[in-house]
């Protein structure tokens, strides 16, 4: 386990926060028209919540790292490179603040075995299905804006 790093919370005041970086999956599909559609894939949390593959931020590792081992073994997806920085969001687990810094990982491969397999349920869905499923506002806000970043 990492430890948590000070983050300025707008101003205000320092609070604890763990740092953690993630994938958002997605995968251009044709859906009937001259432009392709994307679908991002999310993943069950331990809550049965719906989010993207993400994890503490390891020493010795880059945000870009964790995301890609991240999106490996929680969400069996297999992607050579990762984009840039999408956004950020926060959340609370167990009563400390989490901070999720997110890049895009346009998937090559998707396993039919993986790490967490058994534990969690992955469901690729178009960006307005994958934004009203999303357990977290600022998630939301960062699929929303999905297709903007990448084009």
């Amino acid at each position: 386990m990492g430890k948590a790093m000070p983050v300025k919370d707008d101003g205000k005041r320092d609070r604890a926060r763990t740092l953690q970086a993630g994938a958002v999956p997605f995968r251009r599909v044709n859906r009937g028209t001259s432009r392709r559609a994307i679908e991002v894939l999310l993943i069950t949390n331990t809550a049965g919540g719906w989010i993207v593959p993400k994890g503490r931020i390891d020493a010795g590792r880059s945000p870009q790292e964790t995301a890609l081992i991240e999106a490996y073994e929680e969400a069996g997806v297999v992607a050579s490179a990762i984009g840039e920085e999408l956004g950020h969001y926060s959340y609370l687990k167990m009563g400390r603040r989490m901070r999720v810094r997110l890049y895009a990982l346009e998937v090559e491969r998707v396993m039919r075995d993986w790490k967490e397999r058994d534990a969690r349920r992955r469901e690729w869905l178009s960006l307005p299905e994958a934004c009203a499923r999303a357990a977290f506002p600022g998630l939301r806000r960062i699929l929303a804006e999905l297709e903007d970043a990448v084009g």
